[in-house]
């Protein structure tokens, strides 16, 4: 043996023996990214998830809160924890029942979306800052992330002497970027081919001229045009954005001079002869004189936007900043909330159960919610009766961007779609600027003001995706994964303040964009899957309007290619035994208001812009929706809240449950419509020609081991987020989920 090796031998001796050598350990290297680098790393660390309690050694299977031992590696993206116990012989276990994404682990957490760092030594704790230096001693540090997962690691036990210092000045060092080329996405240099190139960016002149055709607006001769610049500027206005025709480029930016940040009256939205416009706040120095409001720009703008309407009508100038929260408010709320939705140990949770509604009502969160559903009840109102609606405030990119989306939303049924989902948030969101970078704190910057108002919005959309099921595409798995990636700095999405920046990040840093749409970059296709909501009933619109909107997405330059006359005849359908035609929901040209009054017997209608009120009259407003505001009809949005307290979640059960058996349904139906259209029976189980048995097909309780596949796959309340994984054996989830993404119809659907 050699003096090393000996030495490792004496060493060992003097100490508690290790759970594993370390050539075991080595073993459980995670994959890393490109461009990823380890800066830390400690073996035989022991996690806790959620608050940190005593495992119950009573129970038989495994706690989802029991400790867990493993490696713990910092990166310059992540923290990444391996723990032992979940690792196969063939490799790390994988579960059809967890959302799998490829660039995080069970266990992983972006550097992005650590919110508070706390370290412990003894009993005391102390918040991990940057002016701050660590303590020389630390037992254990316990990490706070913005989507309200918490994670507790302890190096007390059978780990290395001061390993827990180590791993929080790695943190220290790696967690609070000062710089936005600091993140990871500027170093993640693969190849990477757009695969979401539907998704509009509204960056060019041609996006938004296809959203005033999509609204009813000629692009020749309607009362709105482009406005196209050589690039953006520091007003956080995209490129290209939509004033009203008759003023020139001149004159829209001498008026924008009296507003702040230079943002004047936009066009985002038309319904009808009533549009959308969002406006920031005047200057300071004029609001504060009379005279000069008397006779300000911002009156000269209303005027110029009642010109744009077809009766001449003045339009309505809603103050945000008077009615709704500020966001300084909104983050006071969401500290709230979070606090309560992530307490640190198991007596926190039991005090705070017992007056928990108590302790909901003083966050004031719902209460944000229902005022932000109430105004942009408020607003789609208006623009029913075909009264413009001007939504104002400080900057225009903050609430507005709330309201505005939440309008769209009730008004417009293809933004209930996943496609139009994703289209409304580009334009609103993206395109016009909302500081994704600030208002979240991606880069550590004591001076910009953070403020959730992206969660805030998706908590209103599933407020009222809970009170008309059947009208969304997205289900709440959808939304839950969007603000999920928020925090991944791999996508650009949501990591920049304005179009300007991403720009300047392109033409200086060499950046890679790639946009968070292209979800097959980091899901799977049994995740994807579970973004269909199997509720969603589809307006119907006739072969003609199909053919209409298959055209006019097409760009000016696009050849007709030989058969197309045959294919059109034909649209992509759900199978079914009374084929009916369906709304394309990658369609951009089809107006909100003709979806909603077509049914699948109405004649075709051309696509032409609104010259008279009296068409309003046509439209059938009974479909649009008008959810209820008040607080005793709002719920807490637990799929996202409270998806990571183990001690709430429901061990196979909860309304997850009945969602997963609406899918099982829509695969059988979509399994039987194929037969029969295709007349190929013998992908079929040969028992499903049988007579089932009373309960044989949804027995929570049969055996798992069925060889047929009969019974339905038993999951926890928080799937695909749960920890445990919940029954013992899924192994046809994943077919039932990619079986279910082909289906196109509803459980709800009378014909099926």
């Amino acid at each position: 043996m050699t003096e090393s090796g000996a030495r490792k031998q004496n060493f060992k001796s003097y100490i508690a023996e290790s759970i594993e050598t370390a050539e075991d350990a080595n073993n459980y290297d995670p994959s890393f990214h490109h461009g990823e680098l380890e800066v830390a790393r400690a073996k035989n660390v022991t996690m806790y998830i959620a608050q940190k309690i005593k495992a119950q050694t009573k129970k038989v299977q495994k706690l989802p809160n029991k400790k867990r031992i493993g490696l713990l590696i910092i990166t310059n993206f992540r923290l990444c924890f391996v723990a032992l116990d979940d690792k196969s012989s063939s490799g790390f276990r994988r579960s059809p029942a967890y959302q799998e994404n490829a660039f995080l682990s069970k266990y992983d957490i972006t550097l992005s979306n650590m919110d508070e760092i706390y370290a412990y030594t003894d009993k005391k704790h102390k918040l991990v800052v940057p002016q701050n230096k660590n303590a020389s001693k630390i037992d254990a540090i316990r990490i706070l992330c913005k989507n309200f997962r918490m994670l507790t690691f302890d190096f007390t036990e059978n780990c290395e002497v001061g390993r827990g210092k180590y791993i929080a000045d790695a943190l220290l060092q790696f967690a609070f970027p000062t710089r936005h080329n600091l993140l990871f996405m500027y170093h993640y240099r693969e190849k990477y081919y757009n695969a979401s190139q539907s998704i509009r960016t509204f960056s060019e002149e041609y996006d938004w001229t296809q959203e005033l055709q999509r609204c009813g607006i000629s692009s020749q001769n309607g009362a709105w045009r482009v406005l196209s610049r050589k690039s953006p500027e520091s007003d956080a206005l995209p490129r290209c954005f939509v004033i009203p025709r008759h003023l020139t480029d001149e004159k829209y930016f001498e008026l924008c001079k009296s507003f702040r940040s230079r943002r004047a009256a936009v066009w985002v939205f038309s319904l009808e002869n009533a549009s959308l416009l969002r406006m920031a706040d005047l200057l300071p120095e004029l609001l504060n004189n009379p005279k000069e409001v008397m006779h300000s720009n911002d009156n000269l703008m209303l005027e110029h936007i009642r010109m744009c309407a077809s009766l001449k009508c003045p339009p309505h100038c809603v103050e945000l900043s008077k009615g709704l929260p500020s966001i300084q408010d909104v983050q006071q709320s969401y500290v709230r909330l979070r606090t309560l939705c992530s307490p640190i140990s198991d007596r926190e949770l039991t005090t705070q159960d017992e007056k928990f509604l108590t302790h909901l009502e003083k966050t004031c969160w719902l209460l944000y919610v229902s005022l932000c559903i109430r105004t942009a009840n408020e607003c789609a109102k208006n623009l029913q009766n075909g009264e413009s609606v001007v939504l104002q405030e400080f900057e225009g990119r903050d609430m507005s961007c709330v309201i505005s989306s939440l309008i769209q939303i009730l008004l417009d049924p293809l933004c209930r779609t996943i496609h139009g989902f994703q289209v409304l948030i580009q334009k609103e969101w993206v395109a016009l600027g909302h500081p994704f970078c600030d208002r979240l704190g991606h880069v550590y910057n004591k001076q910009a003001e953070r403020s959730p108002l992206f969660l805030l919005f998706l908590d209103c959309v599933w407020q009222v995706l809970q009170q008309f099921p059947e009208a969304f595409e997205y289900s709440e798995i959808f939304l839950t994964t969007l603000w999920d990636t928020v925090f991944i700095p791999i996508f650009d999405t949501f990591q920049f303040n304005c179009e300007a920046d991403r720009l300047q990040a392109v033409a200086e840093e060499h950046l890679v964009l790639r946009p968070v749409w292209d979800w097959g970059e980091m899901l799977y296709e049994k995740d994807i899957a579970l973004f269909v909501n199997p509720l969603y009933k589809k307006p119907q619109m006739s072969e003609q309007e199909i053919e209409n909107n298959r055209k006019s997405r097409l760009p000016p330059s696009a050849l007709k290619l030989p058969g197309m006359d045959i294919l059109s005849k034909n649209p992509k359908q759900r199978f079914s035994l009374q084929p009916r035609k369906l709304i394309d929901t990658e369609s951009h040209l089809l107006r909100p208001s003709e979806v909603l009054s077509h049914t699948a017997e109405s004649p075709p209608k051309k696509l032409e812009p609104s010259t008279s009120a009296a068409s309003a009259t046509s439209t059938d407003k009974s479909k649009y929706l008008k959810p209820s505001h008040h607080l005793w009809d709002l719920e807490i949005f637990s799929p996202c809240y409270y998806r990571f307290m183990p001690l709430l979640e429901i061990a196979q059960g909860g309304s997850v449950q009945s969602d997963l058996i609406n899918r099982v349904i829509l695969n059988k139906i979509y399994k039987y419509q194929k037969a029969i259209e295709t007349e190929n029976f013998s992908d079929l189980p040969v028992e499903e020609s049988q007579q089932p048995e009373e309960n044989d097909e949804f027995d929570l309780n049969s055996s798992a081991t069925n060889s047929n596949n009969k019974r339905v796959p038993v999951v926890n309340s928080y799937f695909p987020f749960s920890y445990d994984d919940g029954d013992l054996d899924n192994t046809n989830l994943n077919e039932i989920l990619l079986y279910n993404s082909m289906s196109e119809g509803s459980v709800l659907d009378v014909d099926l």
